[in-house]
């Protein structure tokens, strides 16, 4: 009788231990992928705003779709003003050279591939959204630009709006993004 008490004390035991450790694996867990994820997608993310810089350098305007991005970086050339002689010297003779150089070049030295850029990263090939457009600004026309993706998009099965009470900012319908459709601005939400 004694041994039979013991053995349900033990196991009594190993499930209260077993139930213990499910508790507190489950946030570790959580914030495991919480910070790989949202660190794969803030790369991505900044990755997406230099092309987009790129891009405004060549056009004047954000692109609102990855095909344009994709095409005007891989076909387009950025035009450089070479200046010869002192512009602020009176009578100084001042000659202009204007030189272009592919896009693609610049590509490649920032190790930018443009064609990877639209797939949101731990999903099953979801884009990042992208919105561009302008906005007046103390009567000037201001091109904007912002591009995001959602929390649950990405944290796939941490996704659950249950894993909010380990993160209280943490919401599956928020956004990791950079930049704003109502104000010139290429911050990210998570700088």
């Amino acid at each position: 009788m004694k041994t039979i008490i013991h053995l349900l004390l033990f196991l009594v035991s190993l499930g209260l231990m077993y139930a213990l450790y499910s508790t507190i694996k489950e946030p570790i867990q959580f914030k495991t992928q919480y910070s790989k994820r949202s660190e794969a997608v803030v790369d991505k993310l900044k990755d997406i705003r230099t092309a987009q810089k790129l891009y405004r350098t060549i056009t004047d305007t954000f692109a609102d779709n990855f095909a344009d991005l994709e095409n005007v970086l891989s076909t387009g050339r950025f035009e450089i003003i070479q200046v010869q002689g002192d512009r602020d010297a009176i009578g100084a003779q001042v000659t202009y050279d204007t030189i272009y150089v592919a896009a693609k070049d610049s590509l490649a030295s920032l190790h930018l591939d443009v064609k990877s850029l639209k797939s949101v990263p731990f999903t099953n090939n979801k884009e990042f959204e992208i919105y561009a457009g302008k906005v007046d600004q103390q009567g000037i026309t201001i091109p904007v630009v912002e591009v995001s993706a959602k929390w649950g998009d990405f944290m796939g099965e941490y996704g659950d709006p249950k894993y909010k009470k380990y993160d209280k900012k943490f919401s599956p319908t928020n956004r990791l993004k950079f930049g704003s459709r109502r104000k010139a601005n290429l911050s990210g939400n998570w700088e």
